[in-house]
């Protein structure tokens, strides 16, 4: 059995059992965050408006 969380927040997505695809993914994603200046985690700052 896998399971697999893909969050919005991405500093919170995980596998288990670990796969290195998900690792490279967010290695990739954490390249990108900081050559375009963003905020993996801007979710949780934003105000709850639902």
């Amino acid at each position: 059995m896998i399971l697999s969380k893909e969050e919005a927040i991405v500093s919170v997505s995980f596998c288990y059992p670990q796969s290195p695809a998900l690792d490279k993914w967010l290695e990739l994603w954490a390249v990108l965050k900081n050559a375009n200046e963003t905020d993996m985690d801007l979710g949780l700052k934003l105000p709850y408006s639902v």
